[in-house]
């Protein structure tokens, strides 16, 4: 008789053994395949969540002035624009959106003109853009309060430092100062401006940090500061440490329950085992009795 033939026999012989052990190994597989789908998720879900809330890497030239940066919105210094290819090729910086910004006056309404360059993303992977503007040339997307006070409406035209422009959209009311902000293309912002193959900013999200890093500012200064040099980079803290320890967190929840979930259906499965040996404890004697 055949090993094989002889399992299969007990097997159905003991059905209801069988199909409780099946049972035990099923839901081991089950669990641990749900953690893991419960971690990415999570991942997913908190670079959404932070992807809505915003960017939280700014890199600005090294002669930028950091409280006009944060009072008027824009450091009054620019960086030659550097190659997008060449820009990819790093692992602390992801989504990273070139920027040329000033502060200009259209019909007495102070507005922060904003140009927005091609998203890059590290090492090419592609995912939904952060802003999703592809503004066509000629054209801009301004903000409500801008567009309340210039008295223009989707599909109008205004005049930006003698240049004119049709208004494709009007953003929603945001309450910030997002609501004073006209958005056009880089190259267009770049034409208007005078400051051909120049930026002012490049807003970026911090790729995720291992635990054992202390300072991840100091990783991505490192990392930058060969691809960008004369620039300084300002994280902000609050939203990046957030996104960083909800990352953190999925990654232990997924380190401790697997294990814990494994050793008890290995457990059950041996009280199982030990419950059949128990029971066939004369059929066995027998067969060794046989000479088996």
């Amino acid at each position: 008789m055949k090993i094989l033939g002889v399992i299969l026999r007990e097997m159905r012989y003991r059905l209801a053994s069988t199909l409780l052990a099946t049972a035990v190994v099923a839901v081991a597989v089950a669990v641990v395949h749900f953690f893991v789908l419960t971690a990415r998720a999570v991942e997913q879900e908190t670079r959404v969540i932070q992807r809505d809330l915003g960017l939280n890497l700014v890199i600005l030239p090294k002669d930028a002035d950091l409280d006009r940066y944060w009072s008027q919105g824009e450091g009054g210094a620019t960086m030659p624009a550097p190659d997008p290819a060449l820009l990819a090729q790093q692992d602390v910086a992801n989504r990273l959106i070139p920027m040329l910004r000033r502060r200009v006056e259209v019909d007495g309404t102070q507005v922060m003109l904003t140009g927005i360059g091609s998203e890059v993303f590290r090492r090419d992977q592609r995912k939904r853009e952060v802003f999703g503007m592809n503004i066509p040339h000629g054209h801009v997307v301004i903000g409500n309060a801008a567009a309340a006070a210039m008295a223009v409406r989707a599909g109008g035209v205004i005049e930006l430092l003698q240049h004119p422009f049709t208004v494709d959209q009007v953003l929603p009311l945001a309450g910030s100062a997002e609501d004073l902000r006209v958005y056009a293309s880089l190259a267009q912002v770049q034409e208007v401006l005078g400051l051909p193959g120049r930026l002012s900013e490049i807003q970026a999200l911090e790729c995720h940090c291992a635990e054992d890093v202390e300072d991840p500012l100091a990783l991505i200064q490192g990392t930058l500061s060969s691809l960008l040099p004369q620039t300084q980079v300002i994280r902000r803290r609050d939203q990046a440490d957030a996104r960083r320890h909800q990352r953190q967190m999925a990654d232990r929840l997924l380190a401790v329950a697997v294990p814990v979930v494994v050793l008890l259906c290995a457990l059950c499965l041996a009280a199982i085992t030990a419950l059949n040996v128990r029971d066939r404890r004369r059929e066995i004697g027998v067969f060794q009795a046989l000479g088996f």
